[in-house]
This record gives C-alpha cells, sequence and structure tokens, in this order.
C-alpha cells in the first residue's frame, strides 16, 4: 500500500505541477512502504524486535525473548530496519522534490 501510495501520490504531484516543497511528504508513505519490505526481505518483525517478542509456529500465539543478548541483537536488528526505512524515505521525498 506504501509504495501504490508514494506512485500515486508523485504522480498527482507532477501531474497538476505541485511545488516541490510539497513532494517532500513523499516522504512518509515511501518510509511506510520501505518498512514492509525490508522486514519482509529481513523476515524480522521490527515491533516484535522492539517488544521482545517472537513467534514460530502458530499464528497470534507470542512468546518473550528471555535472554537479554537476544533482547539486544532483537532490538539492533529493529533499528536497522527504521533507520534504513527512514533513509529510503528520505531519498525518494528528495528525488521527488528534484523532480
Amino acid at each position: 500500500m506504501g509504495l501504490i501510495a508514494t506512485v500515486l501520490l508523485w504522480v498527482v504531484f507532477v501531474w497538476f505541477g505541485v511545488a516541490p516543497a510539497w513532494r517532500l511528504l513523499l516522504f512518509f508513505p515511501a518510509m511506510m512502504s520501505a518498512t514492509g519490505f525490508l522486514q519482509a526481505y529481513m523476515h524480522f518483525c521490527a515491533y516484535f524486535g522492539f517488544a521482545s517478542l517472537f513467534n514460530f509456529g502458530d499464528v497470534g500465539k507470542t512468546d518473550s525473548v528471555q535472554q537479554a543478548e537476544f533482547r539486544v541483537k532483537d532490538r539492533k536488528k529493529a533499528w536497522q530496519i527504521v533507520i534504513y526505512s527512514v533513509l529510503v524515505g528520505a531519498a525518494v521525498a528528495f528525488l521527488a522534490y528534484l523532480f
């Protein structure tokens, strides 16, 4: 949904000649899209990483991560997804601003 929203908004902004500054709003749907794609690519849920949860098997059943070492690794991976998503969103917004 984020990718579709980003592309459609970009097309609408260009079609109607919206001021380049408004195109910076593409940051939000682009970041949302990147978050989804990165989580799928990495096979990792950022929310679960921050909440110290895991799920293997039964959908809807979660367990807590007990070992501190694994909680640290999960949070690190979750932050990695967030940071990459913000960078992708910023890059898309910057490109939209330029073109």
